[in-house]
């Protein structure tokens, strides 16, 4: 007989409303300073999307983007890329791409090569598709700081990347960022998101902020006094809604393993160019 771990399974049902919201809404943002753990957290997010019953019908797919060279080891057995080593990102249903670069400008380009391709992909599907988006693709970006800090939706691509945010939830493109602090990110990505998951933060000034997007001091006396592994869902729209949750150290199953073949075929059989 199954022994059921009542306390695991109510995180499992917790993190899976939570996912739903996300896929629902497009956009969404963890964030906590460092060492309060984040990655623990994308990676249970991760593991919840690979769980979902859309997902065994191949409706549903994954890119986790790795600056910090963390899922790559800590992860469950999912293929990884080294994006400096392959031409091409494979179209795997599930893949941790590493972005082992320093300038921000270059991690920015690694990220926006898939959004861009994908935006176009996902348009096609639509049409073809009657309106309707039948499949999804969730993308956690980590430190997300780093590669659309404050200034960065002024750049060169930052009018492409502000329509992808603006229309992704017309296309089932979700959009997870992960960042230290909410300040550090472009103001333009945080407003966009309905839902944010948040740890501890670095002091007043963070406390501040997110008190002037919710106006909840519930939430803020809860946020102040949270632990590493502690996180509040918020929901901006309705902040007299928010849960808190414990999240545990995350235990992998397997290990990622690398992913060497350039050809872009995805699970699907499609070929197609990543620009």
């Amino acid at each position: 007989m199954e022994v059921v771990n009542e306390e695991q399974k109510k995180f499992d049902e917790k993190l899976s409303e939570i996912v739903e919201k996300i896929r629902l809404t497009s956009r969404f943002m963890v964030v906590a300073t460092n060492q309060m753990g984040k990655t623990d957290v994308s990676m249970h997010l991760f593991r919840a999307i690979m769980k979902r019953s859309d997902h065994a019908e191949n409706k549903v797919k994954t890119i986790d983007f790795d600056p910090a060279v963390n899922l790559r080891y800590k992860f469950d057995k999912v293929p990884f890329i080294d994006r400096t080593k392959v031409r091409h990102v494979p179209l795997a249903q599930d893949l941790i791409v590493d972005i082992p670069f320093i300038n921000a400008s270059l991690k920015r380009d690694a990220v926006m090569e898939v959004l861009s391709s994908d935006f176009i992909h996902k348009r096609k599907l639509k049409m073809e598709h009657n309106g309707n988006n039948p499949f999804y693709n969730f993308y956690i970006i980590d430190e997300m700081q780093n590669i659309w800090g404050t200034y960065a939706l002024r750049k060169k691509d930052g009018e492409s990347a502000l329509t992808i945010f603006s229309e992704s939830s017309n296309y089932g493109m979700v959009i997870i960022g992960l960042s230290q602090r909410f300040a550090d990110v472009a103001t333009g990505v945080v407003e966009r998101c309905a839902y944010y998951l948040v740890g501890r933060l670095s002091g007043d000034n963070e406390l501040k902020k997110l008190q002037r997007m919710v106006d909840n001091e519930k939430i803020i006396s809860q946020v102040r006094g949270l632990k590493r592994g502690e996180f509040v869902f918020i929901d901006k729209d309705n902040p007299e809604y928010s849960v808190e949750i414990d999240f545990n150290e995350f235990k992998q199953v397997g290990t990622p393993y690398e992913l060497t073949e350039t050809k872009p075929v995805g699970v699907d059989g499609i070929v197609r160019e990543i620009f």
